[in-house]
């Protein structure tokens, strides 16, 4: 049992160290040509994934007891949020997220994400042969639409998220039926601003402006000020990002 366990301990220090090297890259990426960033991305891209999939397979066979209690966690969170989806979807005619079809192109690898790399940006594998390209649609399980691919190369692509600072997507407020404009603030988190009068609630979804239409978010906290005609409301994702490993690519 110790000997198993000392063999897992060097294994994941080995993972960590391909992690650190990661990150270093990672941050030179921040002041490079986008050629460059690309060439190094798919230069290490083989290694991000090998160490991807070595800390998963850690994950998989149990690991600390704080990714197992925080994997708990993490479900608990998501059997909540699908019973206020179900309850929702009663009093105001909610789209359960089980029934969006769609047909996604493909299913790619998480290489890394914070705090290996800076928040609201997914370093993502792509397969020889895809025909991946910008632009295209990064769909969280479940049906959430959580960002777009922004730089590409030829073994790997980054995903910037719709919650990346000042970012702008139109998306669709389902209570009131109307276009927002949601804006990114980092942390994974987003806003948008409506007039007073239009009617809002804690929990109530966001739609993508696209078809078919995906869960963005729901609202998290509504802000309002006697002196501004505008309330601002404050939405998270309905996902764990630590809980991700994969991400779909639509067109």
């Amino acid at each position: 049992m110790k000997t198993s366990f000392r063999q897992h301990s060097k294994f994941s220090n080995k993972a960590f160290a391909l992690i650190i090297v990661g990150i270093i890259l990672l941050a030179a990426l921040r002041f490079s040509s986008e050629n460059f960033r690309s060439w190094a991305r798919d230069m290490f891209a083989p290694v991000l994934s090998l160490a991807s999939k070595v800390r998963y397979f850690f994950a998989d066979i149990g690991g600390s007891k704080i990714s197992e209690l925080e994997s708990k966690n993490a479900e608990l969170m998501r059997e909540n949020s699908s019973f206020k989806e179900k309850i929702l979807g009663f009093e105001a005619g909610a789209i359960n997220t089980e029934n969006i079809q769609y047909i996604p192109k493909y299913s790619s690898l998480i290489l890394s994400q914070a705090p290996s790399t800076p928040y609201d940006v997914l370093l993502i594998n792509l397969d020889p042969g895809w025909d991946a390209k910008v632009g295209m649609k990064a769909i969280a399980r479940g049906g959430i639409y959580i960002g777009q691919i922004s730089e590409m190369g030829t073994r790997s692509a980054m995903i910037k998220l719709l919650s990346y600072p000042a970012s702008e997507t139109e998306a669709w407020l389902e209570r009131a039926g109307i276009n927002i404009t949601l804006v990114g603030e980092g942390g994974y988190n987003l806003k948008f601003s409506l007039p007073k009068d239009v009617q809002v609630e804690v929990g109530d979804r966001i739609l993508s402006n696209t078809s078919p239409q995906f869960v963005v978010g729901e609202v998290e906290k509504i802000n309002e000020k006697p002196t501004n005609p505008l309330k601002e409301v404050m939405l998270r994702f309905p996902i764990n990002f630590k809980n991700l490993r994969y991400v779909e690519l639509v067109d």
